[in-house]
């Protein structure tokens, strides 16, 4: 009897061969849970933790970066493999993307407590 990895039947999950299908996901739940963050921070009840940016400005970079970028990518990601007849990225290339979006969404939280992986660089690089 062959034994089944778990990694690769993450990979060959139908959310993962397609470019659209996580990052349209990834941006109706932004498109949910964004304005809902922002509402509340612009009513002093969740305050940002990053004092660099107005509750503004954090929903304009949201909006852009957040939920902007995971519609252009989904988009892109799928449309690409139309226009040059090649498959697009998927399995574990697609997952990575995802986690990176993750990982940008989550890094304005960490910045201002020290715990940043950006924090980290910024002290070795100056």
């Amino acid at each position: 009897m062959a034994t089944v990895n778990p990694t690769t039947q993450l990979f060959k999950h139908p959310l993962w061969l397609v470019g659209f299908r996580p990052f349209f996901l990834l941006a109706i739940f932004s498109g949910i849970i964004f304005p809902i963050i922002w509402v509340l921070n612009f009513g002093g009840r969740l305050p940002l933790p990053n004092q660099m940016l107005t509750s503004t400005q954090w929903h304009a970079h949201e909006m852009f970066f957040g939920f902007g970028l995971a519609i252009l990518g989904g988009f892109l990601l799928t449309a690409t493999k139309n226009w040059v007849k090649i498959r697009g990225y998927h399995g574990g290339s697609l997952v990575f993307l995802t986690i990176a979006w993750f990982f940008e969404r989550l890094e304005y939280r960490l910045v201002d407590s020290g715990r940043s992986p950006c924090s980290f660089c910024r002290t070795i690089y100056s």
